[in-house]
């Protein structure tokens, strides 16, 4: 759920479930075997990648050997939204993407991934600095984008959207039914998030202010019940600092009891909710991270193996990959699954 240092890693993600169709993005966990996730973008090069009218080569697919213990082969297929500055969050539900740019406002794909469109001021954004994307996971015609100065709507896969209530910098959003969860700041580097919600799709809202110094990193709502969200944050201006977990429920946000070490990100259980996910870092650099379980109140550490948290809609499933570790010969590099939960 983790955004942060690693944006790069959710876009690659993103971009890999849609050349699959896989109805997720990135997250994942640690277990026995390093697996490869199901089908992704190459890591960003350093130059801005080519805009949509410069010639391109056709789309390569490479099938891989199987790795250690896997079923099957997995495939990796180039797909790029083209140029428009950096890429700060992406979404995907079904063939519909959407990538949030710092320039060119949000491009949009509802087609997993082979045919990209700008949406910017022609579209209805008051500004093209889009810091962050959302779709409804049960009607992905229906995208927030959340930008540099507020929060917008598209009830048309992205054709057009429509300025909600929420003004200032949008860290996250996520929407589900008629339920909005919005962090908002008065300005890219003023830690001040205060966190909206709506009930009636966007037409009034409820405030939480967190505590001070604080920008949210991630929103994501309790896939049996979108009353409920998590929010991570981050401390400082741009997140650098320690990060912590809170829970909207009941109308109210509350700090979630977490002293895990250093937090990196943390999710529902996709099928018991009641249960979070969380990873931590070691405060050795060469030491793994950290797999945590809160049940009934409880933390307890599941496994070594910490990194941004992947989810996928299968039971039992857990994938975890570590931005920090990327080189091939290192062997905490990868994405790490496990299947028992």
């Amino acid at each position: 759920m983790r955004r942060g240092a690693w944006w790069t890693m959710l876009v690659v993600a993103v971009v890999a479930a849609a050349c699959t169709g896989s109805p997720e993005g990135p997250r994942g966990a640690p277990t026995t075997s390093p697996t490869t996730p199901e089908r992704a973008s190459t890591t960003p090069p350093t130059k801005a990648p080519p805009s949509p009218s410069s010639s391109m080569p056709p789309p390569t697919t490479t099938t891989l050997p199987p790795a250690p213990d896997s079923p099957r082969s997995l495939r990796w297929a180039w797909s790029n939204p083209g140029a428009g500055g950096a890429f700060s969050e992406a979404a995907i539900v079904g063939d519909v993407l959407a990538v949030a740019s710092d320039l060119a406002g949000v491009i949009v794909s509802t087609d997993g991934g082979a045919t990209w469109q700008t949406r910017g001021s022609f579209a209805g954004l008051g500004e093209t600095h889009a810091s962050a994307v959302a779709i409804d996971p049960d009607d992905p015609e229906t995208i927030l984008a959340g930008t540099e100065g507020g929060l917008y709507r598209s009830d048309d896969a992205g054709g057009t959207f429509g300025r909600l209530e929420p003004t200032g910098f949008v860290d996250a959003a996520a929407v589900r039914g008629e339920r909005i969860v919005a962090a908002v700041r008065s300005a890219y580097d003023r830690p001040d998030a205060v966190v909206w919600a709506s009930s009636d799709g966007g037409e009034t809202w409820q405030q939480h202010p967190l505590p001070g110094n604080r920008t949210v990193v991630a929103i994501e709502l309790d896939p049996s019940d979108p009353d409920r969200a998590l929010v991570l944050t981050g401390s400082g201006r741009f997140a650098e600092g320690p990060a912590g977990i809170f829970l909207l429920e009941d109308g109210a946000l509350e700090a979630v009891d977490a002293d895990l070490g250093e937090i990196v990100d943390a999710a529902f259980d996709r099928h018991h909710p009641a249960t979070i996910w969380a990873t931590s870092d070691d405060p050795d650099p060469d030491a793994p991270g950290h797999l945590w379980r809160l049940d009934e109140g409880d933390w307890s550490r599941v496994a070594d193996h910490g990194g941004v948290l992947w989810l996928p809609p299968e039971p039992g499933v857990i994938r975890l990959t570590d931005p920090r570790h990327q080189f091939p010969w290192d062997d905490r590099s990868g994405v790490w699954q496990s299947t028992d939960g």
